[in-house]
């Protein structure tokens, strides 16, 4: 079934990108805004917008989100069925509001689908389209495009005022947001404290860690993705930080709580 509601967007990417346009989404939502409150004044009064109020719980009328769990692509049928709830007369503002995550994995026909209503919309509605890889040359030229790139550590430093979390984000600011989370960042150290176990063991080592950590899996083909995606990138960063040790380059290395161990493995 297509949710004719909004959710804040995951961030497990490491971009904010899907966050951002949530944000855009509930911007084009809401009817007026409270002013923020003054820095250190938790006595502010709410959003009293009905329209913000409806999107932060997920009950907003108008919004559409089109995000399959269950497989590894995005249907022409969920796609059409997506299109169909867009075609409805909005009920809390001006536009009916539809946002696509990861839709590089519509599939060509769903794709098609996609770009005849960029091409023809029937009624006033904004669409957020969110991927991380590239799309079809048609749908992008019918899209305005915004590019996220990485943030300098600095600049995540004065967010967030931790600089271990800072220098773990690797330049992506949703990476440290999740990081933010103790349980989150923990369960990370664990993980890379495991796989750099598994590296330095022998072959029946490094299999019994790929079978625990992606043969035993549960959940939806989206969450077992994610989790797979997750693994490959702290490989991709022990490896780099294995290489900046051979070159000397010590002040490189992001994870510095996993230094003596990252040495003897590339000794």
């Amino acid at each position: 079934e297509i949710q004719a509601s909004a959710r804040a967007p995951s961030a497990a990417a490491g971009t904010l990108a899907p966050n951002l346009a949530g944000f855009f989404c509930q911007g084009v939502c809401a009817a007026h805004r409270a002013p923020p409150p003054l820095l250190g004044d938790h006595g502010a009064s709410p959003n009293t917008c009905r329209a913000c109020q409806a999107f932060d719980h997920g009950a907003h009328p108008d919004v559409v989100l089109l995000d399959e769990k269950e497989s590894a692509s995005i249907s022409i049928e969920k796609t059409r069925g997506y299109i169909r709830a867009l075609t409805t007369t909005p009920l809390l503002g001006k536009f009916r509001i539809g946002m696509i995550e990861e839709a590089a994995r519509l599939t060509p026909e769903a794709a098609s689908a996609l770009l005849k209503t960029l091409e023809e919309p029937s009624r006033p509605v904004v669409h957020f389209v969110v991927t991380a890889t590239p799309l079809l040359p048609t749908i992008v030229s019918r899209c305005q495009q915004i590019r996220f790139g990485l943030v300098s550590e600095e600049k995540i430093m004065e967010a967030l005022h931790d600089r271990e979390i800072a220098h773990l984000a690797y330049g992506r600011p949703g990476r440290a947001f999740l990081f933010q989370d103790r349980e989150r960042y923990e369960a990370y150290r664990s993980c890379a404290q495991q796989l750099l176990k598994a590296i330095a063991g022998d072959e029946k080592n490094r299999l019994l860690w790929l079978i625990d950590t992606v043969g035993k899996v549960r959940g939806s083909a989206q969450e077992r993705r994610e989790i797979l995606r997750e693994q490959l990138q702290l490989l991709e960063m022990i490896a780099r930080d294995c290489l900046a040790l051979i070159f000397r380059a010590d002040g490189e290395i992001q994870h510095t709580f996993l230094k003596e161990e990252l040495k003897a493995v590339s000794a």
